[in-house]
Parts: structure tokens; C-alpha cells; sequence
């Protein structure tokens, strides 16, 4: 839950059966949710930006390892921040307050909120601790985008105008497109299988949904399969990039190029080959490393009022 006292306020006077906890780090997210196991609450709510759902649902696979999947609570995304791509392309829309509310007399009255069941992507790399559950990944190009977002004053202006510019960048090969697609030395395989970019990848992205951000569909496949992600690493060049940029809006492949992949799979690995790790992103977080490996994980109940 993020520090916002009017929002607080506001979620805690849907009625007594709410209960409102601010943390600030993942051990006080699995701290509250052990309590919240032990009294068998029933909806875990996320407030917050991609980030803060991705924490929480992270914590909950932990918390709940080894749950039947009935003893699973169901997830509440109550989107407060900047972006919120995850919560829309799960079809939940609105203020946080009235998100909750609706959750909340729904069971009131006995009945059954409407749910979607989407899978989610599960992290692991050499710099962190312990996995990450989310359901987008994005390096090269999709990570070094965040990176100038967050150097910006952070909102969809921002980000809608960022969109625009990196494309111009790349026709006028200004300095902002050599940070954004210069090719990183990546070693993938998917499913076990090597896949070739001989020039180095400009974009690689694996998600379980269909939009990465502002409407660009590049894992267009992404709930598709439940079993599946969504993979797209891509070895074709800025300028071709940029050509098929619009395809992203319209759900088509990038590409058909050799040296781009697109295709659904359980599992990729990543090694990053030379002497420095690369930027990666987990639902808008930033993090960086030099092995990381990425398959598919569990299906979550999230309400959807």
C-alpha cells in the first residue's frame, strides 16, 4: 500500500471489514501477508503502481508455497500509479476506493465477483534473492526505455511523449536512439533451443499479456496459452525497428526477419556475454544482471469488478 493519506482514508471507510496496512519493504509485504494467511482472509488487495502488484504477488507465492490453489486468496489490483499497464490489460479500471468497494459488497451480499485468471511470468536472475512473480519482461530497448522514464518527471505525458521520440531518434540517429537500440551481446535459448541474433538484440520482451505499454501490443500472443509466454527477442536493427514500430499498435509480429523471434514457450535463458550485467524490467521495475532465467508461473485469481 502506498503512502497516500486521502487514499487511505478512503479505502478504510468502505467498512469494517477492511483492513489498510502501508508497508515499505517486501519483508513488512510478507510479514502482513502470513497474518493474513493465518486468518484465512479471502482478498489480497495491491494498491499501488505495476510494481507494488508485482511485489505483492511475489510475496503471496511465497507466503502461500505449497497452498492448495482453493487456499489461494484472490488478488485485488487497486491501480494508483503512474501507468498502471498491468491492471489494464487485466480489465480493471477505476479508482482504487471504488474497485474495493465493489469487491467488498459483492461479498457483502453473497455473491461471487467476477474474476480473471491470468498466468504470470517468474523471475530468476543472478542478483536477486529470491524470484520474482509478475507478467511483463522486458531488456535492451524495453528496459533502457524505463530507464529515461524514470530520469523524467514520471506520468503518461511523459511516457507518450518518450514513445514519439525514440522513433525520430532513430531516423535522425541522434544520441537517444544509440542508448536506446545499441545491440546488446545476449546469449538466449527458449525452451532449450539457442536462437541466433548475430548482430546482437536490440528488444527482448516476454510477458503474459498482450499490451507492454501505451497500446503497443508487442507480445500481442501474450493470453494466448496459459501455459505459455509470450517471447520476442529481436536481432534486426533500429532502423528496421522503427519501420514496423506501428505494427506494435495494430498486434502484428515486428518483424519476419531470421534473426527475430516471436513465439510462445515455458522457458528462456539469458546470458549476458562481455564484461558489464544489462538493465532488465519486471512490471516497470528496474534491476540489472548477468544471468537471468524467465518460464512461466502459476495462474492468480484477480478480482474484477
Amino acid at each position: 500500500m502506498q503512502r497516500d493519506r486521502k487514499l487511505v482514508a478512503r479505502l478504510a471507510a468502505i467498512g469494517d471489514d477492511v483492513e489498510v496496512r502501508i508497508t515499505d519493504s517486501a519483508a513488512a509485504v510478507e510479514d502482513e501477508l502470513r497474518r493474513f494467511r493465518e486468518r484465512d482472509v479471502a482478498v489480497i488487495g495491491a494498491c499501488g503502481g505495476d510494481g507494488a502488484t508485482s511485489a505483492v504477488l511475489s510475496a503471496m507465492m511465497r507466503v502461500y508455497a505449497g497452498a492448495d490453489a482453493d487456499e489461494l486468496p484472490a488478488l485485488a489490483v487497486l491501480p494508483a500509479g503512474t501507468m498502471n499497464t498491468v491492471s489494464r490489460n487485466l480489465g480493471v479500471r477505476g479508482a482504487p476506493a471504488r474497485i474495493l468497494g465493489e469487491v467488498i459488497k459483492a461479498r457483502r451480499l453473497g455473491h461471487k465477483e467476477a474474476r480473471v485468471r491470468p498466468s504470470t511470468v517468474v523471475l530468476h536472475a543472478d542478483a536477486l534473492e529470491q524470484p520474482r512473480h509478475g507478467f511483463m519482461f522486458g531488456m535492451v530497448m524495453a528496459a533502457r526505455f524505463l530507464e529515461a522514464y524514470y530520469q523524467r518527471e514520471p506520468g503518461v505525458q511523459t511516457a507518450v511523449r518518450l514513445a514519439f521520440e525514440v522513433p525520430a531518434s532513430a531516423l535522425a540517429g541522434s544520441e537517444l536512439a544509440q542508448r536506446m537500440f545499441a545491440p546488446a551481446a545476449l546469449r538466449i535459448r527458449a525452451d532449450g533451443e539457442p536462437l541466433e541474433a548475430p548482430a546482437g538484440y536490440s528488444l527482448v520482451v516476454g510477458s503474459t499479456v498482450r499490451d507492454i505499454g501505451l497500446g503497443l501490443k508487442v507480445t500481442y500472443r501474450g493470453d494466448e496459452r496459459p501455459d505459455r509466454l509470450h517471447l520476442v527477442a529481436s536481432g534486426v536493427s533500429a532502423a528496421e525497428l522503427t519501420k514496423s514500430y506501428h505494427r506494435g499498435f495494430l498486434a502484428r509480429a515486428l518483424s519476419t526477419a531470421p534473426e527475430h523471434h516471436d513465439r510462445l514457450v515455458e522457458r528462456v535463458e539469458i546470458e549476458v556475454e562481455g564484461e558489464h550485467d544489462e538493465p532488465y524490467m519486471l512490471d516497470g521495475e528496474l534491476g540489472r544482471a548477468r544471468a537471468l532465467e524467465l518460464c512461466i508461473g502459476p495462474r492468480v485469481e484477480v478480482c474484477r469488478p
